[in-house]
């Protein structure tokens, strides 16, 4: 005998809903609104175009973006098979400290990824990627935005390759990149996950004491995919071959270079590429 179908889609193939995340969520502020879309151009441009009418916290979600970016201007491919989603931050600490958005951010990802997925060697990528064995499985991309002349709130962006095919990522960014279905067969939710981040980013980004800053900090570089490792540092059409040493308190990465200088690379002037463990000079 065979058994029927129950009818019943895989955890991982239902719909993004607005009741089923709110039904995971453990927040006070984040999440607080919410909106699914099945596609937009960008989910941080959604919320740009539609800030007089947002809340403090409001988050939007998508199935798909037609027109993702990352850092530095880059694009961000974001097919089907994805979580994308975006939050609006108001608070004046957002404002002032944006920089220190992205470190947060990241350590509530990878934290989230870990719990709903059981993979522990989830890494981080300098300054706003998440790694799985030396592949890109999510970018986050923090904005100040500047109106009137005054730069009065900022918006988080994080998109994720759950179950994004190696044919929608294309031949070249699929040397570089890979979604989480690759590496495990644990089925699900993005439901459960996008209100997984939610409730760890509440737990990272409103920090305020200098002891709680510092722990998270320690954490970006414990996961971190860089530190001791090789990499290109590209400035604009120069690229050069650097050594990682660490993360420094104000998290910007400290190298030496092949002649023995060492220097502080800070995340709005460089991009970095890792070289594989495997691969000679």
């Amino acid at each position: 005998m065979t058994k029927k179908s129950s009818g019943v889609l895989p955890v991982s193939k239902m719909p993004l809903s607005v009741a089923a995340v709110s039904s995971y969520l453990d927040t006070t502020v984040l999440g607080s609104t919410l909106a699914v879309l099945d596609s937009v151009d960008s989910t941080n441009s959604y919320i740009k175009k539609n800030i007089a009418a947002l809340d403090d916290g409001f988050t939007v979600l998508s199935a798909s973006q037609s027109s993702g970016r990352g850092r530095l201007g880059k694009s961000f491919v974001s097919p089907e098979g994805g979580l994308y989603m975006s939050t609006l931050l108001m608070g004046r600490e957002f404002v002032e400290n944006a920089e220190q958005i992205t470190v947060r951010a990241a350590v509530a990802v990878r934290n989230a990824l870990v719990e709903v997925t059981g993979i522990d060697d989830i890494g981080i990528k300098w300054v706003n990627d998440i790694y799985l064995h030396d592949k890109k499985i999510c970018g986050i991309l923090a904005e100040r935005i500047v109106r009137k002349g005054f730069c009065d709130f900022s918006v988080l962006g994080i998109g994720i390759n759950v179950a994004t095919t190696a044919d929608m990522l294309g031949k070249e960014l699929s040397q570089i990149a890979a979604s989480i279905s690759d590496f495990t067969q644990v089925d699900f939710s993005k439901n459960r996950l996008a209100a997984c981040i939610l409730n760890h980013l509440e737990k990272t980004l409103f920090v305020k004491d200098k002891a709680h800053h510092t722990a998270i900090l320690d954490e970006y570089r414990a996961h971190s995919v860089l530190i001791g490792r090789e990499i290109y540092v590209s400035n604009g059409e120069e690229s050069v071959h650097a050594t990682v040493l660490g993360i420094d308190d104000y998290a910007s990465l400290y190298v030496q270079y092949d002649d023995g200088k060492t220097g502080i690379l800070r995340s709005g002037e460089v991009s970095t590429k890792l070289l594989k463990k495997e691969d000679g000079r």
